[in-house]
């Protein structure tokens, strides 16, 4: 109890809103949720979860050629070094900060101690191991990136987004049977 920190309710509702609309990976959707994590800001301007939100906002734009790498990687990388700065104990800031090292800066060796330290800091954070995973299957650790996507499937049986990412791993360890499989249950989440 002495590490718990004050929350402002309408602020974390608002970041909830976002993260809703960020894992729905549509320009159109990364709008709304970039706009719900402002407004986390505007209620409470110390939310790192917001900043964390932002920065996976300006990731997936990058990741989908929906801006450019220099019109992303600047306000992505501000805003993971924000969120770490004013929360260093939150998972969130941690896991906004490997996808900056992982897929910006793609400095892998130092990406992976970040995704370790947010799934330390809370070992059911889904969103941390799926892309995890993906990370394990670049460094050449397929099994490992399987059990990742596997525990992430197991916390949030019903994230789509997660359904298409495990797809991706199973394509790479060249199971493609089972690859369809989980991009047709993708599609129906």
């Amino acid at each position: 109890l002495s590490r718990a920190r004050r929350v402002n309710p309408d602020a974390y509702e608002a970041y909830l809103k976002g993260m809703q609309y960020w894992y729905k990976a549509t320009p159109q959707d990364w709008d709304t949720a970039l706009g719900y994590f402002q407004l986390a800001l505007k209620e409470d301007q110390n939310s790192a979860r917001a900043y964390a939100g932002i920065c996976l906002v300006w990731a997936g734009r990058a990741q989908f050629g929906v801006a450019s790498p220099s019109e992303a990687a600047p306000r992505e990388k501000a805003a993971a070094r924000k969120a770490i700065e004013l929360d260093g104990t939150l998972p969130e800031a941690h896991f906004a900060l490997a996808g900056v090292r992982a897929w910006s800066d793609w400095d892998w060796a130092g990406a992976e101690p970040e995704f370790k330290k947010a799934i330390e800091l809370n070992p059911n954070y889904a969103d941390a191991r799926a892309y995890y995973s993906h990370l394990l299957m670049i460094l050449g650790r397929p099994e490992e990136g399987v059990r990742q996507m596997k525990r992430a499937l197991e916390l949030d049986p019903l994230n789509g987004l997660y359904r298409a990412l495990y797809a991706g791993v199973l394509m790479l360890n060249r199971r493609s049977g089972d690859a369809i499989a989980q991009a047709r249950l993708a599609l129906r989440t």
